[in-house]
């Protein structure tokens, strides 16, 4: 049969029409999906073609049960066919199907349970496809698992095995990201029986492959693993109540993260004052080395010191010593990016801290000898405990060092730079409002005018 793109396009006004009965006539004529499927695997000229897989997605998700499921059907038989053009026409028609299936009706879940076994036998018994359809076949199960993974529960074991088979057989790198994407769709809906085997498989193949790229491939499939992870709870270092191996591991996490922080191998910063000041100068131009990544370790290793800190409140003494002087140290940092963060772990110590102190206005009192005096407050006699006070005393010790650093940030051409700065000052002058205001001001423009105009008294 001739089909052009005349006919194809009267399909679509047939279906786009506000009169059901021009619409129902196409539906439920069996001949309209076998011409349907006939232009999709037969046609030669793009136009009809396109037109065609435009109308299968209206066709599907206006049909009956059978009449969807013959469409699936042939689609998942050509993925298979011996023509290159059907396979990549198919695929990209399949695609297109189940990205405009309606969410939460019976016949998707139908749908969507037909199609996952066929196209997972697919991926595993025909490795020769080219990588453009098995590119699509694994966007499509990724797809899949992300919107329905729930009601497929009964596949998830056999879809578990082929993603694997493919991750560890193909060599293409646009084939395992997307495999991995799968992996990660599976991990945020899958049982724990089956998470475990993933990571198990995982570790194995990380532990025993001396090659760097599926080294890197493994390592990107743990961290698709972990982000779906993060998506379904608070995050994986903020469970230690509920993990105690990393409960146990926190110290050594805390001296591996604080090692990456400072991992710079491409760059030597003066620690003292004149080199920092020298820095801010031309602070926005950072080093342009395409070759140099190391930055995404620093970025890495200061969002596990964020979820440390938060993670372990008990600690939060102990997290004020040890990483508040090296986040301190690294603001001076020359990626814009993992500045960024170091402040944002720097902003989450602040309100771990403000959590157990009281509000400032309800705490302090008069100025009598009973008080207690941090800086300059005076909290009402009784109103900290020793756990606050000595909390307050070890932040108050960071205060001029982080306000002079704040100075220099606010000083960067970068405007997210000095909205992040100003957050933490924010944070700072709510915990230490009086400390905070003494030590900054002497870095404000205004201020220092102000004081050469008008001096202080001489006693």
């Amino acid at each position: 049969m001739t089909t052009t793109a005349y006919e194809v396009a009267g399909w679509l006004e047939k279906m786009d029409s506000p009169d059901k009965a021009l619409s129902l006539e196409l539906i439920k004529r069996k001949q309209g999906y076998s011409q349907i499927a006939e232009v999709v695997g037969g046609q030669k000229r793009r136009n009809p073609v396109d037109l065609t897989v435009r109308c299968l997605a209206t066709v599907v998700a206006r049909s009956k049960d059978p009449q969807a499921d013959f469409v699936v059907d042939s689609l998942c038989t050509n993925l298979t066919a011996q023509k290159p053009e059907l396979r990549d026409v198919s695929s990209v028609a399949l695609k297109t199907v189940v990205s405009e299936l309606p969410t939460g009706s019976s016949q998707a879940s139908n749908i969507v349970s037909r199609l996952t076994p066929q196209l997972s036998k697919v991926l595993r018994d025909n490795p020769e496809i080219e990588a453009g359809v098995r590119m699509e076949m694994l966007d499509i199960l990724a797809d899949v698992l992300f919107r329905y993974g729930g009601t497929i529960a009964q596949h998830h074991n056999f879809i578990k095995d082929v993603l694997l088979q493919v991750l560890a057989s193909s060599t293409r790198q646009a084939i395992r990201k997307r495999t991995i994407n799968c992996l990660g769709s599976l991990c945020s809906c899958c049982d724990a029986e089956i998470f475990e085997e993933i990571s198990a498989f995982l570790l194995d193949k990380l532990n025993n492959s001396p090659n760097e790229d599926t080294v890197q491939t493994l390592s990107t499939a743990f961290a698709s693993r972990k982000k779906q992870i993060l998506l379904a709870s608070p995050g994986i270092f903020h469970r230690f109540d509920v993990l105690p191996r990393l409960r146990r591991s926190w110290r050594k996490l805390k001296k591996v993260a604080l090692e990456f922080l400072c991992h710079d191998p491409n760059y030597c910063g003066d620690s003292d004052d004149e080199g920092m000041d020298g820095e801010d100068e031309d602070d926005d131009q950072d080093f342009s080395d395409d070759d140099d990544v190391s930055w995404k370790v620093r970025r890495s290793a200061a969002k596990v010191i964020e979820a440390l800190i938060v993670s372990r409140r008990e600690h939060m003494k102990h997290s004020i010593t040890a990483f508040g002087p090296i986040l301190i140290g690294r603001l001076k940092e020359r990626e814009e990016t993992v500045r960024i963060d170091v402040v944002r772990a720097y902003i989450s110590l602040l309100r771990q801290i403000s959590t157990f102190i009281p509000s400032t206005p309800s705490a302090t009192g008069g100025e009598n000898k009973e008080n207690q005096v941090i800086g300059y407050i005076h909290f009402a006699a009784g109103s900290l405990s020793n756990e606050q006070l000595e909390l307050l005393k070890a932040i108050q010790h960071q205060v001029p060092t982080i306000t002079k650093a704040v100075a220099k940030l606010l000083k960067n051409r970068s405007t997210r730079t000095k909205t992040i700065a100003l957050a933490l000052l924010t944070h700072l002058s709510k915990l230490c409002p009086d400390h905070c205001l003494i030590n900054f001001l002497p870095f404000c423009p205004l201020w220092k005018t102000f004081s050469k105009r008008n001096p202080p008294p001489h006693k």
